[in-house]
């Protein structure tokens, strides 16, 4: 899978650069310890 592709799916096609993968990151890490919650 081309993770680029994904990153640019969920952030936008706006997103350039090494930080869309920051970015991706802290949402991913968002999502799933806010998405685990009771």
């Amino acid at each position: 899978a081309d993770f680029d592709v994904q990153v640019r799916a969920v952030l936008g096609q706006d997103q350039d650069g090494e930080d869309r993968f920051e970015d991706a990151a802290r949402f991913l890490e968002g999502l799933f310890l806010e998405g685990l919650k009771p």
